[in-house]
C-alpha cells in the first residue's frame, strides 16, 4: 500500500512569493494524503515561511510519530540560515558603499483604461515593507516602467529595482503614482489607446516577485472577458474563476424576488379590498332586504285592517 501512496514535491514551495501560498499547498498535499518529506522543512524555513513549517510539524510531522527527526531538520535549517546572515552582514559591514541588488515583491491587475501595481520595498510578498526606503526614483516612458530605492536591511544595503518593458503602451503624462504605507507604493498607469486589454505586464522576462494581484483582477474580469477587440483571448489570468459574474447572477436573482414580493404583496393588497369591498356589499343587501320586509309586513298589517274595516 505505501508503494501506492504519492510523494509531495519539495522543490515546488520554491514557487511560492508568500506563506499562505505554501500552506494552501501542504494542506492540499495532506488531504490528498501525499507523503510530505522532512526535507520541506529546510525549504520553508529557507523561504522564511515559518507559518507554514510549524503547520507542517503539528499537522503532519507530529501525528507520524516523526516530530524528533523534523525538529533536528529544523535545527539544523535554522543555523543554515543564520549563517547565510552572517555572512550577509559581515559583507554589508566590510562594503558600507556596495550593495545587495534585488526585485521588490510586485503585484499587477489591468482594466481595460488603466494598470493598477502596488510595490513594497521588502524581501518577499507578505511581509511589512522597509522603513526607512530612500533615494525613490520613479521614471515612466511610453513603453517602460522603471523604479528604484535603497533600504537598510539587518545591516544590509538593499537596491530594490524594478525595471519593466511594457506589453502595451500607456501616456506617462497621465499616468501617476503615490505612496501608500511604509515601504509601499502604488502606480497607475493610463494605457493609450483604450479601450485595451493586455496579454500581460511584460514584453520581455517577467521580474522575479512579479505576480498577478488576484484581488484587483476579479473587480475587472468580467469587462475583460468581454472586451472583443483584439486577436487573442488567453491574456494573464483569463482563466480565474470570475466573481463578478456570481455577483452580476446574485443581483439579478435578487431584483427577481423583490419583485415577485411586492406583486404578492400587491395580490394580497387586492384580495383584501375586494374581500372588505364584497364583505360590505353583502351587509348593505342584508340590511336592504330586512328593509323591504319590514316595509312589506307593514303594508300587508295596514291593507289586512282596512279590509277588516269595509
Amino acid at each position: 500500500m505505501c508503494g501506492n501512496v504519492q510523494a509531495f514535491n519539495c522543490g515546488q514551495l520554491w514557487d511560492y512569493n508568500s506563506d499562505t501560498d505554501a500552506k494552501i499547498a501542504l494542506e492540499k498535499a495532506i488531504q490528498n494524503k501525499e507523503r510530505i518529506g522532512l526535507g520541506c522543512i529546510s525549504t520553508l524555513i529557507d523561504k522564511n515561511f515559518y507559518s507554514s513549517a510549524e503547520y507542517l510539524f503539528n499537522t503532519y510531522y507530529k501525528k507520524r510519530n516523526l516530530s524528533q527527526k523534523a525538529i533536528y531538520e529544523f535545527r539544523s535549517a535554522m543555523k543554515n540560515t543564520s549563517k547565510h546572515m552572517d555572512e550577509l552582514e559581515k559583507l554589508g559591514m566590510r562594503q558600507k558603499t556596495h550593495y545587495l541588488e534585488r526585485s521588490p515583491p510586485t503585484k499587477w491587475a489591468q482594466s481595460l483604461d488603466e494598470i493598477e501595481i502596488e510595490v513594497k520595498f521588502s524581501l518577499r510578498h507578505g511581509v511589512p515593507g522597509c522603513i526607512n526606503a530612500y533615494d525613490l526614483n520613479i521614471n515612466m516612458t511610453r513603453d517602460s516602467l522603471y523604479l528604484s530605492a535603497f533600504c537598510i536591511e539587518g545591516g544590509i544595503k538593499m537596491k530594490y529595482v524594478l525595471d519593466i518593458k511594457l506589453w502595451g503602451t500607456i501616456d506617462p503624462e497621465e499616468s501617476e503614482w503615490e505612496k501608500l504605507g511604509v515601504g509601499e507604493i502604488s502606480i497607475t498607469l493610463a494605457k493609450d489607446p483604450t479601450p485595451a486589454r493586455w496579454l500581460t505586464l511584460c514584453l520581455d522576462e517577467k521580474p522575479d516577485n512579479l505576480v498577478l494581484w488576484f484581488e484587483k483582477h476579479q473587480m475587472h474580469a468580467y469587462r475583460l472577458e468581454e472586451f472583443e477587440d483584439d486577436e487573442f483571448d488567453e491574456y494573464e489570468g483569463w482563466d480565474i474563476e470570475n466573481d463578478e459574474d456570481d455577483e452580476e447572477e446574485d443581483r439579478i436573482k435578487s431584483q427577481k424576488a423583490k419583485k415577485l414580493k411586492a406583486e404578492v404583496k400587491e395580490e394580497k393588497k387586492t384580495k383584501t379590498k375586494t374581500k372588505k369591498k364584497a364583505s360590505k356589499k353583502s351587509k348593505k343587501s342584508k340590511k336592504s332586504k330586512k328593509s323591504n320586509k319590514s316595509k312589506k309586513s307593514k303594508k300587508t298589517k295596514k291593507t289586512k285592517k282596512l279590509k277588516k274595516n269595509a
